[in-house]
């Protein structure tokens, strides 16, 4: 059934590193597989990576997207505008969007959703009140490197610090699509911005100065 199967959930299914071999197997088996829902499980940096670099030969979305789908609104991802299988051989890529009061983002899941977001073509991304720290803003940060898609992303209220912030900073001139980024609101490097912490204020600047919004206080 699974050879067969162009979507496969396994979202919060308790995978763990000792099960990536498991996933790349469903990979180079399923020969009709699209996309599979790996959000919710307890995989590390180190396999996931593992995970996004075989699903990318595939061009597999790890988020649940596949061509042809109709709306999806579940627990795990909302995927705006989406066009009917009748209507549009393709999904509609305009948003992207979780919410951390009903879904359960992790760290690791933004790993998935900036493979995603470089694979598929969204024009928006919200990733609002999740748990995205800095592992997971290193590789939005990264995939904003290359993608020329992408105009708008929020990451508003989650645990991103210094690290993270940096990532971006670092990211953001290499970048010449997207308008606006916005990870105020809660992100623990305002704290360190107040606090006067210098490499959050340098950071907190260049972003600044790149126009892509409001991030650091007036008086940074």
């Amino acid at each position: 059934m699974l050879e067969t199967s162009r979507y496969v959930d396994l979202a919060s299914t308790r995978l763990r590193p000792a099960n990536v071999p498991a996933v790349l197997d469903l990979f180079a088996r399923a020969k009709a597989l699209e996309a599979v829902l790996l959000f919710g499980n307890d995989f590390d940096e180190p396999s996931a990576l593992a995970i996004v670099a075989a699903a990318a030969e595939r061009k597999l979305s790890v988020c649940g997207y596949y061509r042809g789908m109709a709306d999806r609104h579940d627990d795990f991802y909302t995927l705006a505008a989406a066009a009917s299988a009748e209507d549009e051989p393709d999904f509609d890529r305009t948003v992207a969007q979780w919410d951390g009061s009903e879904d359960h983002i992790t760290d690791i899941d933004a790993v998935f959703i900036a493979a995603d977001m470089a694979l598929l073509g969204f024009q928006q991304g919200l990733i609002d009140a999740c748990n995205v720290g800095d592992v997971g803003a290193r590789h939005l940060a990264k995939m904003l490197e290359s993608n020329t898609t992408l105009t708008t992303l929020f990451l508003r209220d989650n645990q991103i610090g210094v690290e993270g912030l940096k990532a971006f900073a670092a990211s953001l001139p290499k970048n010449q699509t997207l308008a606006v980024l916005d990870l105020t609101e809660g992100n623990p490097w305002e704290a360190a911005v107040e606090a006067g912490d210098e490499e959050a204020i340098a950071a907190a600047k260049v972003i600044e100065e790149h126009r892509f919004a409001e991030f650091a206080p007036d008086d940074a």
